[in-house]
């Protein structure tokens, strides 16, 4: 026989307390990819959509806890790294912005469209490599 339920009623300062800490587990997993010492091992805890659809098949067969908890995990994760300041996402929105006010002028088109490309590639880039990170796990 597997591991059994147990049922916890947790107070409001608990969950609160709960939810920081796997706010904060996962703020600093992300910035991981940022660290170039610490990028593949931070890699291997980020998983793509290939992964990410074998997860929630393992989590909705698990029980619909599981799935829920599935699915807040991945939303404060996009959520964070919506944030980071990379111009195609709204944290680098914001600093593009921060940046203008500086300036006291708008950046220039071309400027603002190479920042974004940029940003872009780099992102299209760790899909990418999450992605067969994924098929390379699932396959072997």
């Amino acid at each position: 026989m597997g591991p059994r339920p147990v049922r916890v009623d947790p107070s409001v300062l608990q969950s609160l307390g709960k939810s920081l800490e796997m706010s904060r587990d996962t703020f600093t997993v992300v910035l991981g990819l940022f660290n170039p010492s610490r990028f593949a091992g931070t890699v291997d805890k980020f998983t793509g959509p290939v992964g990410l659809f074998d997860q929630a098949k393992q989590a909705a067969h698990a029980g619909p806890i599981d799935f829920a908890y599935l699915i807040a995990a991945v939303s404060l994760s996009l959520g964070i790294i919506n944030i980071l300041p990379i111009p195609p996402l709204d944290g680098g929105k914001v600093v593009l912005e921060f940046v203008e006010r500086i300036a006291g002028r708008p950046l220039s088109r071309t400027v603002s469209l190479g920042l974004s490309t940029v940003g872009a590639v780099l992102l299209f880039s760790l899909i990418g490599y999450l992605t067969f990170v994924d098929i390379s796990r699932l396959a072997g």
